[in-house]
């Protein structure tokens, strides 16, 4: 949403305030769906592409990509962006649920770290990128195996070390791996203050410089001695008891201080909810006050992505329901709205109905607006990304409609015009973003653009299908 503009559906304000619950807006498609591969790897029950991970594996500047089967003999793949060229890296097949991007041995290109899970020799391991993202060496880090990663220099040498863990009841345990040479790791593992259950995430939560680990309802503080430190365990909150979650970190409310979020990732037939916990300037501090987003969602939402999806200045909520859900499996995003009345700060908006799994965020198409892609571990083989279209939103009512249209066609016709709101055309009343932008300019150069008003069509034609209607 931009600002001064009211979120759809803000009449009903008055009544979910009385009710403290958040404010739903109508179904809107602020995404368009670009299919990459319809023939990914191959699914059955069990089996399907479980990881997803993203990252810049040509060096063109443009993030790819890339997902794995876990089916033994399947491929791991990425497609080159922005044209989707498709490449292997590997197809010994088996892999788990999530996989990480950097550059290992400090060559100057991207690698991908991984885990084997349905093979024999299921454990850590890492491809090496042969330079151009077409050649790749495989290199074993070692076992146990693992359902979540994250790669980051944790003792502050200039190398990426790693945290991994696996899940349900094996997810009582959280590995680091302090990577002493690319060929070379030792592995510290931890099991005081570790609940079964899944999902971490890393940030510098006491900010005194160094990366901390994350998982539902507890964060481990770091001391940059991965081997031989304390790892000391805090709780930020005893309200959360749902043990499989979704672990984000980022900065809420603008304060400078990183917040946790935390969604239900399994399992099947239960219910949860969504939320947000506030840091305290002390975060040692446990009961960390806990910011409802969402107070009742199916429990299998094993995505969960925060950014400024639409720019306004303020963090957005993305997720979505694995197959397991009952249909139809929502991808969702939860646009914020700081400054409403508790219960109105949030707006939820159903992208599509196919479901999501790991969703991963980049901007694909280099416009400044993140995109995403994840799709379901099951019951697909079809490779698909969501290309960010809050840039044609130029009402800013978080529509993309024929009153879009309608304000790019007031202000947009004719030669170019200098960014002045008091210069444009009678008509075009529009309001700048959070970046100080008119939403007509669209390349962001400084002047009204022209534009071609039948691609535009072709362009806003998804949405369209939705049976949206414009709102007078």
């Amino acid at each position: 949403m931009r600002l001064g503009i009211p979120p759809a559906g803000f009449g009903g304000v008055k009544l979910l305030v009385l009710v403290a619950l958040p404010l739903w807006g109508q179904a809107s498609y602020g995404f368009k769906r670009v299919v990459v591969d319809a023939n990914g790897p191959a699914w059955s029950t069990v089996y399907g592409m479980h990881v997803k991970a993203v990252g810049d594996l040509d060096g063109n500047g443009y993030p790819d990509p890339i997902v794995a089967a876990s089916l033994v003999g399947g491929p791991l793949v990425w497609y080159a962006a922005p044209g989707w060229t498709k490449h292997t890296i590997s197809t010994l097949g088996g892999w788990s649920t999530d996989a990480k991007v950097g550059d290992i041995d400090q060559d100057g290109d991207m690698d991908v770290v991984i885990s084997s899970w349905y093979r024999p020799d299921s454990g850590l391991e890492w491809f090496e990128n042969g330079g151009n993202g077409t050649t790749w060496t495989r290199h074993v880090i070692g076992t146990p195996r693992a359902h979540d990663l994250a790669l980051v220099d944790l003792d502050g040498d200039g190398d990426l070390d790693i945290v991994a863990r696996d899940q349900l009841g094996d997810g009582n345990k959280l590995q680091l791996w302090r990577q002493d040479s690319p060929l070379v790791w030792t592995r510290r593992t931890l099991t005081t203050g570790v609940p079964v259950g899944e999902g971490l995430a890393v940030g510098d939560m006491d900010q005194d410089q160094d990366i901390d680990v994350v998982i539902g309802g507890i964060w481990f503080e770091n001391t940059q001695d991965i081997v031989a430190g304390p790892w000391m365990a805090h709780s930020y909150t005893a309200t959360w008891t749902h043990p499989h979650a979704k672990v984000a970190t980022a900065d809420m409310n603008g304060d400078g201080r990183l917040d946790v979020a935390l969604a239900p990732s399994e399992q099947a037939g239960q219910t949860y909810r969504i939320s947000w916990f506030e840091a305290p300037a002390n975060p040692l501090s446990p009961n960390w006050t806990e910011h409802v987003i969402d107070p009742a969602t199916d429990g299998v939402m094993h995505s969960l992505q925060v950014r400024d999806f639409d720019r306004d200045g303020d963090l957005d909520v993305l997720t979505a329901e694995m197959h397991q859900s009952g249909n139809p499996d929502e991808i969702r995003l939860y646009l914020h709205h700081p400054e409403q009345p508790q219960g109105a700060k949030w707006t939820r908006h159903v992208i599509g109905s196919n479901g999501g799994h790991n969703l991963q965020v980049a901007d694909f198409d280099g416009d400044g607006y993140d995109d995403f892609f994840g799709p379901n571990w099951a019951e697909t083989s079809v490779v698909d990304v969501w290309i960010n279209q809050f840039r044609l939103d130029f009402n800013g009512d978080d529509h993309i409609d024929a009153l879009d249209i309608e304000v790019l066609a007031a202000c947009g016709t004719g030669p170019s015009i200098p960014y002045d709101i008091g210069a444009l055309p009678a008509g075009c009343t529009v309001v700048p973003d959070a970046q100080g932008y008119i939403p007509p300019d669209l390349d962001r150069d400084g002047d009204v653009d022209s534009v071609d008003f039948a691609a535009l069509q072709r362009e806003l034609s998804p949405y369209d299908e939705t049976n949206e209607r414009p709102r007078r």
